[in-house]
């Protein structure tokens, strides 16, 4: 049976005012001279939803926005861009984030402290739209107090409809146990954790040893997320690492963002693990080539035809 959405991308929308670039010695000046500021549309879930519309998927969106009128037109905003906002709740005022970005592409985030839990709350989820979708994909456990508290609740409920859970995540800078993160992973299929996110999980620094430590708690398959050395992927069919793709960065913001959504979406078209690391690897490493987190990457046949162009045509894995 046919469902309605690939995709119910679940996490943060945020309003980030990028600047670039800031010179590492920013705090020993009076004053620095910059080539860009502007407002752009953040948060995972947003970047993720994105992304995947762009890439072909029909998508909603699972998210908190503040309940004015910058919220309001944020999420104007991810419907032009082909996002369905039907799992939106409105709450408080939009968060804003100041993005500070360095001549090298990387960046700085200055966050204002908030009282929201953010989205996740059990009466955010709509249980109903699990028979709809086909594929949940979660911004970043640890994000959000409420998301961490009922995330499980909420995967078991989806296995048992038959969605594939997939989910990145963010440092847990000891907010939530591991025992409590161990029952998420009972019903996530795949976990996206960067390096240092799985070293902090496991205690290991090899790849391997982190994937398999991981997937022991339930996961299927585990992608650690190497920066500028590419990942490392592991399932039931073994280990591998999957180089980057040569590109000239300007702004990362959103590069794992943009990883993990073009992961499920791969997925969701059919693309075996292998094939849909090697594609999210493309749309990573594609989407630091401009300012902004979703400014790059414009279509799946724009990735596919990036990837033939190195010699790593998915299809052919």
């Amino acid at each position: 049976m046919s469902k309605k959405y690939d995709i119910l991308c679940v996490g943060g929308l945020i309003q980030d005012f990028l600047v670039q670039p800031i010179p590492t010695d920013l705090f020993d000046k009076d004053a620095v001279h910059v080539d860009s500021m502007k407002f752009n549309v953040g948060g995972d879930a947003a970047n993720e939803s994105t992304i995947m519309a762009k890439l072909g998927a029909k998508v909603i969106l699972g998210t908190e926005a503040g309940d004015d009128e910058t919220g309001r037109g944020l999420i104007r905003y991810m419907e032009s861009q082909g996002v369905d906002c039907g799992n939106v709740v409105y709450r408080g005022q939009q968060r804003t984030n100041i993005v500070m970005i360095q001549e090298d592409g990387q960046r700085t985030f200055v966050v204002l402290k908030h009282k929201s839990r953010g989205f996740g709350e059990k009466t955010d989820f709509d249980y109903d739209l699990l028979d709809n979708i086909r594929y949940i994909s979660v911004g970043s456990i640890h994000i959000a107090e409420a998301l961490d508290e009922n995330l499980a609740e909420y995967f078991k409920a989806a296995q048992e409809k038959g969605v594939v859970t997939v989910a990145d995540m963010v440092s847990n800078h000891g907010r939530q146990s591991l025992e409590d993160f161990k029952e998420i992973m009972k019903y996530t299929d795949y976990l996206i954790p960067s390096e240092l996110e799985a070293q902090e999980l496991t205690g290991e620094t090899d790849p391997e040893k982190m994937a398999d430590i991981i997937m022991s708690w339930g996961p299927k398959g585990v992608i650690i997320k190497l920066g500028g050395e590419g990942s490392f992927i592991k399932d039931a069919d073994g280990g591998v690492h999957v180089k980057p793709f040569p590109v000239h960065p300007i702004d990362t913001t959103g590069a794992g963002d943009n990883f993990a959504a073009g992961f499920v979406t791969a997925l969701s078209k059919g693309f075996t693990f292998r094939q849909a690391a090697e594609f999210a690897s493309a749309v990573g490493s594609l989407s630091t080539e401009k300012v902004g987190s979703t400014t790059a990457v414009e279509s799946y046949d724009q990735v596919i035809t990036f990837m033939k162009k190195c010699g790593r045509d998915p299809m052919a894995l």
